[in-house]
């Protein structure tokens, strides 16, 4: 049974200058792949579930709990990924965001978030004795003027393992069906082979707003058992998603 549907139009219209069919590459842009017997973007599943940490974080009045970090003096080409490698065994990354450098400010800043504030303690730590340099910049950290709250004891991660049937649980179709609807950076992505099913583990560098959205979505996914074929809901049953472990804890 196919678990893909390829749709072409009714009809083409003769090129007035030509006087042929339309080119294949005209033809190969009216092609539209989807997932076979999915609704269009904009339909949505019965029901979506969603992580309870979609929220913003809370902030707190008290300095010594700021998870907050503000890190200067990166390089201007510094992106998330280049800074989530260096900051291995500080703690769990809540979120990464990067401030570009502009006229203003001759190097990349950068606003680390990390779930417990042991992590902000041990990163500052690191600035300080010059151990985090990236392309010859030493990196330069204080506690933000945002106060951003402990987050408390989760299992959730910025790491996120995927585990199914290599039909669905593979890079290509991950990427352009599932996680669709939000934006997001990896540090990399680990491919793990077993004799009956696949392995991905997403390494994004945040986890608010990329990887707890990838979560949300394969759970999304999975809701739509009745919008598949038969053969799309069996595979769907194997998929499982599960959090990883933090490379940086």
């Amino acid at each position: 049974m196919r678990f893909f549907d390829v749709s072409f139009p009714s009809k083409f219209v003769r090129s007035p200058t030509r006087g042929d069919w339309s080119s294949q590459e005209d033809i190969d842009q009216r092609v539209t792949l989807r997932p076979a017997s999915v609704p269009p973007p904009t339909a949505q599943p019965e029901t979506i579930p969603v992580v309870p940490e979609l929220r913003s974080p809370p902030i707190t009045t008290n300095a010594s709990e700021n998870c907050c970090v503000f890190v200067a003096g990166l390089p201007k080409w510094c992106s998330a990924r280049d800074l989530v490698q260096q900051i291995r065994g500080c703690g769990n990354v809540y979120e990464i965001n990067i401030k570009p450098a502009n006229e203003q400010h001759r190097s990349t800043a950068a606003q680390v978030i990390f779930w417990e504030a042991s992590g902000a303690t041990r990163l500052i730590e690191k600035c300080s004795s010059g151990s985090i340099v990236i392309a010859s910049h030493q990196a330069r950290a204080l506690r933000s003027m945002i106060r951003v709250a402990p987050r408390g004891p989760s299992r959730a991660t910025r790491v996120l393992i995927i585990k199914g049937p290599s039909v669905v649980v593979n890079r290509p179709f991950l990427e352009s069906f599932v996680f669709t609807r939000f934006d997001y950076s990896l540090e990399e992505v680990v491919q793990h082979t077993g004799a009956t099913a696949q392995y991905l583990e997403y390494r994004f560098v945040s986890f608010r707003g990329q990887a707890e959205r990838a979560m949300t979505a394969i759970q999304s996914w999975k809701a739509r058992r009745n919008l598949m074929t038969t053969r799309g809901r069996g595979i769907w049953e194997q998929v499982e998603a599960y959090w990883g472990q933090d490379p940086c804890a």
